[in-house]
């Protein structure tokens, strides 16, 4: 379930989201006691949706993330 969260978090287009969202997954699976099954397949599902309203509302990549 770690890899598969990992794996959408990376989807997102904005850095700013996608870094967010991996850190937010990485504090989870180090600080839960035990594993939560239900929990984080919620949290797979909220995760596809917020990456898919995301690439919806893509802004074009600014001049940092540009490639030449």
């Amino acid at each position: 379930m770690y890899r598969v969260l990992m794996r959408t978090a990376q989807q997102f287009s904005d850095s700013a989201y996608r870094n967010y969202a991996l850190r937010r997954i990485r504090h989870e699976f180090r600080t839960s006691e035990n594993f939560d099954r239900k929990r984080a397949t919620d949290s797979l599902h909220m995760l596809t949706r917020q990456v898919t309203i995301n690439r919806l509302y893509s802004l074009p990549p600014d001049v940092l993330h540009k490639k030449s």
